[in-house]
């Protein structure tokens, strides 16, 4: 018991000692860490670590990710032609980081008004009026996330869906809550890298050192 309270009090005191700091310098501080590390770990810390990680993230990361819809063309029971029409050119349709909300809590991602490959190209409102883009067929897509340039960098990963059609800028719209959408991408970005580490460094504990009893924001 005497060694338990002894070590106690000397973690208070360790802790009342760490200098308090601006939460500016805490920004600058932990852009050095992993993106990973960062959400997984040190976000979970205390409250004012999760506002700092997030606001780091809305004004650092958010414009780096990006949602691929695989579109289907055949039904996945039969096989069988399911989305006839105009061919879409690869397929596929990268919604991109627009903006955020204005509360904060949503991430609008938004299509390109223009889908190209080697061999052709095509717009969103004519592969729309054509019937090429069904909001079932949006609904069906696979969809990968990715916080990376390199395609192969993304994961597919199950979400839910909803595709609005903006009018006004001829593209499609896409309203996400990004911090369920960034859990679930980097949890399993965390496991894949336990299975399979791609170098040496993937199997060796990254990230600053942080600790809840010497943690503390302004």
């Amino acid at each position: 018991m005497i060694n338990s309270t002894t070590k106690a009090d000397q973690t208070a005191t360790e802790s009342s000692n760490t200098p308090t700091l601006p939460t500016e310098i805490w920004l600058q501080i932990l852009e050095h860490d992993d993106i990973k590390h960062l959400w997984l770990s040190v976000r979970n810390i205390s409250r004012a670590y999760r506002d700092c990680v997030e606001r780091l993230f809305s004004t650092k990361y958010l414009h780096r990710v990006s949602i691929t819809l695989s579109l289907p063309q055949r039904d996945l029971v039969t096989n069988k032609l399911k989305w006839p029409g105009d061919p879409i050119p690869t397929s596929q349709l990268v919604m991109a980081y627009a903006r955020l909300s204005e509360d904060g809590k949503r991430l609008r991602l938004e299509s390109s008004t223009v889908v190209k490959d080697g061999y052709s190209e095509k717009t969103l409102e004519e592969l729309r009026e054509a019937g090429s883009l069904p909001k079932e067929r949006l609904e069906e897509a696979l969809t990968t996330v990715n916080m990376s340039t390199h395609p192969m960098a993304g994961l597919t990963i199950k979400l839910s869906v909803r595709i609005d059609w903006d009018e006004t800028r001829k593209v499609l719209a896409w309203d996400v809550e990004w911090r369920s959408v960034l859990s679930r991408f980097l949890d399993a970005k965390d496991r894949q890298g336990k299975i399979w580490p791609t170098t040496v460094w993937d199997t060796v504990p990254r990230g600053l050192p942080w600790r809840s009893d010497q943690a503390h924001l302004a």
